[in-house]
């Protein structure tokens, strides 16, 4: 007699819901199990509760020494506080003047001249690279660009956003990643700005820092609607760090202390977030402040500083003579220089050393 046996058979939604937890190294290795899980996982949807699931569980800090004209070496800081070798792919690790204009969803946008015409779109988790088409808008002089790097879940499209710059702006393109092709972008209410040259980007909108005639201000630019629009600070006359707090848009402010004991100096930190007053008859946008540190302080040779989880951390470019933290948790005593990160807090006010041992010098 014949006896039937039936396949192993799991529902798509189960099958799915197991399949997004993976780290991309296992869903690389497993786009050749079927042709079904290979299409999946290119899926608009799938990437998306995948990144979402995966920016989760598995916080991430890319780390990049101030070395310049130097092949392009990074680190990968995780949840752990450990140190990984981040791999660069050939095409761009052979480049001596390489930077990253902005990161999103795991995609860096790279820059390979200081004039940015040549641009690159690279995902260090799949090693896939993809150049961006070249252009040089009109009236853009060749070694004074801007750039933005963001994503929008409404038009579901990754944008990069170039401005020429001659101490004010003068014209702005935008690369759109679907249609892999640039147009020009009105750029009205940026005349008379100077744009500076670092970005972040939340929630679809890309912000820089920008000074209109000596006062400090905040510009965005909305991926989707393509419009830019200027933000007033708290503190015009001092320039903020800007940053992302809570999955909100964030400016950090700090305040040297020199401190003669130690040799160094130290900084009093300052954090607010931008809030969207939907339906205000006056402003659309105010400020939050999250944390004022006017009873710590966080010590840096450099004024470096960004937030990661519920941390600040500053850069190091040297300390020496210190107690640091290695990759194993381990307190150590360094003797040498070393290039490494300076953690901070925010809940607990814990603060940490790491020294990264690549970059050691």
């Amino acid at each position: 007699m014949a006896v039937r046996c039936d396949a192993p058979f799991l529902p798509e939604d189960i099958m799915v819901n197991i399949l997004k937890r993976l780290p991309v190294k296992s869903l690389i290795r497993f786009q050749c199990v079927c042709k079904h899980w290979k299409n999946l996982f290119k899926t608009s949807l799938f990437v998306t509760d995948h990144l979402h699931y995966s920016s989760a569980q598995y916080p991430s800090l890319l780390v990049k020494p101030n070395r310049n004209c130097q092949p392009l070496h990074l680190s990968l800081i995780d949840g752990e506080i450990n140190a990984l070798q981040v791999q660069i792919p050939p095409l761009i690790g052979s480049l001596p003047d390489v930077t990253i204009e902005g990161s999103c969803n795991g995609l860096l946008c790279i820059a390979t001249d200081m004039s940015k015409d040549s641009l690159f779109l690279w995902n260090p988790a799949t090693r896939e690279v993809r150049q961006v088409p070249a252009t040089r808008p009109s009236k853009f002089p060749r070694s004074y660009c801007i750039l933005g790097f963001g994503f929008s879940e409404i038009v579901d499209d990754y944008k990069i956003v170039k401005a020429g710059r001659d101490n004010v702006i003068t014209g702005v393109k935008m690369y759109s990643l679907r249609t892999d092709s640039w147009k020009n972008i009105e750029f009205g209410s940026l005349e008379g700005l100077e744009l500076l040259n670092y970005s972040v980007n939340v929630n679809g909108v890309i912000f820089w820092s920008a000074v209109d005639s000596g006062c400090n201000l905040i510009v965005s630019f909305d991926i989707a609607t393509e419009v830019f629009t200027l933000i007033r600070i708290p503190t015009s006359s001092c320039l903020p760090d800007i940053t992302v707090f809570e999955d909100k848009f964030a400016i950090l402010y700090l305040f040297p202390i020199l401190d003669n004991s130690n040799d160094g100096l130290y900084y009093s930190i300052d954090l607010s977030v931008l809030e969207e007053d939907i339906g205000s008859c006056t402003e659309r946008w105010s400020w939050s402040q999250k944390y004022d540190s006017s009873w710590s302080n966080i010590y840096s040779s450099s004024s470096t500083l960004t937030i990661w989880r519920n941390e600040f951390v500053s850069a190091c470019d040297s300390f020496r003579k210190t107690r640091l933290t290695n990759e194993g948790g381990q307190d150590i005593e360094n003797q040498e220089e070393n290039v490494g990160l300076y953690f901070l807090n925010i809940i607990t006010n814990e603060r940490m050393m790491f020294a990264i041992p690549e970059y050691s010098r």
